[in-house]
């Protein structure tokens, strides 16, 4: 039986490659053409299928894109619907449709994951309301980002994974804001680091994480862009501390997060619902986005987003390369993406180790009042990778940074990213 699926799957892949194999002179060919494009393919529609679902809950699924993928594959479907932050979607497809080929034990996973992102967003809109009430009280401004934000666009409010709330304020105000989140909010000190201050919340199950720039890794000679948020925002008409980024500036914000995102190896379903959404409000100056010189990756994403949510635009080779390490969560390619593209894996190991100090008085913000203690800040790194079980996950980025292919990178680049891939890498 394995025979027969072997040689099935090269005649299948045959005739896919007879029918759709891209030309000698297209730049990307060995990213597309093969042995696995086929089913690569099938696999791709069936977590896409997922996709149409969180934007449009009215959407009619096929349940059969999901039950004709082989076994294996149905496992790598899952995990990979986990990975992408897409289970609460699938688990609303499987509320609505028995005919889903899952063990009862899949089927509860799924279906308690749709259940808790309807309280997810509960929590989110109670914490919102509770950080208004307390922030305004105090006259501190603040600006909420994100998926906080954008959710109030969806179709269906709680498909929009989150389990963390965004907002900036002023550094000016930084000091009055922590004792509004510890003493007024009861929120816990979480963490720290070169762009945000995060707080845990028992009560609302939530991190709250306090921005104080949202132009961190934009280049230099465009930060200006975005250096006071407040310059393209509007006044709420219910708290008078609280406003929200113009489209315009709301959606540049949102292409700087996606770089983040790609450049990591974090690139989650969302982002492509997000870009869809955004674009389709038909509110966004694209000069502004021009300007920022992020007009190429735009154009990718806008078309990459477009072919899936309503099949209007044909990707070019391109496109589709980017979309496949986008599908793949490839990781570190920021690593990879270093000035004069080259790679040093004994550096980046180091650089992993042993962050620069501009990083590590975020992560120990003792070294803050004693830079004296930065050697055994370093010790107490070390010890964590070993007692919180960090090494694999090193191990995995390492093997990613390593395997970057050149024509990876260099599509990263051909999309418009290494100007802010660059700039990101400096600003860690």
């Amino acid at each position: 039986q394995q025979d027969k699926y072997i040689d099935l799957k090269d005649q299948m892949y045959q005739k896919y490659m007879e029918k759709y194999v891209l030309s000698k002179e297209d730049e990307y060919p060995d990213l597309i053409k093969n042995p696995d494009e086929y089913f690569f393919n099938r696999f791709k529609e069936a977590v896409y299928e997922v996709y149409r679902f969180g934007y449009d809950n009215a959407y009619d699924f096929d349940p059969n894109k999901f039950n004709k993928l082989a076994v294996s594959e149905k496992r790598k479907f899952i995990s990979m619907i986990t990975e992408k932050k897409a289970a609460h979607m699938f688990g609303g497809m499987v509320s609505k449709r028995d005919e889903f080929d899952l063990s009862a034990k899949a089927k509860k996973y799924f279906l308690n994951e749709y259940e808790i992102s309807k309280l997810r967003y509960i929590r989110i809109l109670e914490a919102k309301t509770a950080i208004s009430n307390a922030l305004t009280k105090e006259g501190i401004r603040h600006i909420y980002l994100k998926g906080t934000e954008i959710r109030s666009l969806y179709k269906t409010k709680h498909m929009r994974w989150s389990n963390d709330i965004d907002l900036y304020v002023d550094v000016k105000d930084h000091k009055k804001a922590i004792d509004v989140f510890k003493n007024t909010l009861n929120c816990t000190y979480f963490a720290e680091s070169i762009q945000h201050i995060v707080f845990e919340s028992e009560l609302y199950k939530l991190h709250f994480e306090m921005h104080g720039t949202i132009s961190a890794f934009f280049p230099k000679d465009l930060k200006k862009l975005l250096k006071d948020p407040f310059e393209h925002a509007i006044q709420d008409r219910h708290y008078d501390a609280r406003y929200h980024l113009n489209p315009t500036y709301f959606y540049l914000h949102h292409l700087a997060h996606m770089i983040s995102h790609t450049s990591g190896g974090e690139f989650w379903s969302h982002m492509y619902l997000d870009t869809y959404i955004l674009n389709h409000r038909k509110e966004v100056d694209y000069s502004v986005i021009e300007e920022a010189r992020l007009g190429e990756f735009n154009t990718v994403m806008t078309h990459i987003s477009d072919s899936i949510f309503d099949g209007s635009i044909e990707l070019t080779p391109e496109e589709k390369a980017f979309e496949r390490i986008l599908f793949k969560n490839s990781g570190e390619i920021l690593g990879a993406v270093s000035k004069g593209n080259t790679r040093n894996s004994f550096k980046y190991v180091l650089e992993r180790l042993f962050p620069k100090y501009s990083s590590m008085k975020f992560i120990y913000p003792v070294l803050k009042k004693a830079p004296i203690l930065l050697p055994f800040c370093y010790l107490a790194r070390l010890l964590s990778l070993f007692t919180k079980g960090k090494l694999k996950r090193g191990k995995e980025q390492l093997d990613a940074y390593n395997g970057a292919k050149d024509k990876e990178i260099k599509i990263f680049h051909d999309v418009g990213l290494k100007e802010y891939l660059e700039s990101k890498h400096d600003a860690m």
